[in-house]
């Protein structure tokens, strides 16, 4: 008896005693799963499957607006920012962390008006995890929320509640200038990130093990 029929159990109304293939079916020289007949008649009301379905569109939204930021957000010079996606720091994954002449900045893509915690949320992992990696750095850490999906045109405006950490709110088309506008007082030079860049490249040796993973800011 192989280890594969050893751990068959009694699913789908499966006796002790049944087997499964244990080998993929030969095709023209080529390995190829064995495959059911498919089950064309439907099996679930709409109302079980709409949940799901309207997270997953949320998902896919995100996934066009974060796509749409990174496209214009690339257009940056190289040599004068550094751009990391879903940077991994104390457990948060940062969709967007850019370092350059205008300084440091997180910035998340919105499919539509943040809701209050979307604008708190971000300031707040900037200036309790990502302000200490950088210690020494003067600068302030801005943060924007860029509505990547938007059809008009949204001027940059800083949003906060009284007592509460905000965040710069942008479309699209504005998102480049925003970065730009700012001095170049605390900004990083191109020495600067080219030894960032040598700092953070993989060295050879064990890996550390990640951090859990909160979930994703955008």
């Amino acid at each position: 008896m192989t280890a594969l029929e050893h751990n068959i159990g009694y699913e789908s109304g499966r006796g002790p005693g049944a087997s499964i293939p244990t080998r993929p079916a030969e095709h023209h020289g080529r390995a190829v799963a064995a495959r059911r007949p498919s089950v064309p008649a439907p099996r679930f009301s709409p109302e079980t499957l709409e949940p799901l379905a309207r997270s997953l569109d949320t998902s896919h939204r995100l996934a066009i607006a974060e796509a749409r930021v990174a496209e214009t957000l690339g257009t940056l010079p190289s040599d004068r920012w550094l751009l990391e996606r879903y940077a991994l720091i104390a457990g948060h994954r940062i969709p967007f962390l850019m370092l350059g002449e205008t300084g440091v900045f997180v910035i998340c893509a919105v499919t539509g008006p943040p809701a209050w915690d979307e604008l708190r949320l971000p300031a707040e992992v900037a200036e309790q995890h990502i302000m200490p990696t950088l210690p020494g750095y003067t600068g302030p850490m801005r943060v924007g929320l860029c509505r990547a999906l938007a059809t008009s045109a949204i001027e940059p405006r800083w949003w906060c509640r009284p007592g509460e950490p905000g965040a710069w709110m942008m479309g699209l088309e504005s998102l480049i200038a925003w970065i730009e506008h700012f001095g170049t007082d605390h900004g990083l030079g191109v020495t600067d990130l080219k030894r960032l860049r040598e700092l953070a490249t993989p060295k050879p040796g064990p890996i550390a093990r990640a951090p859990d993973v909160v979930p994703d800011l955008g």
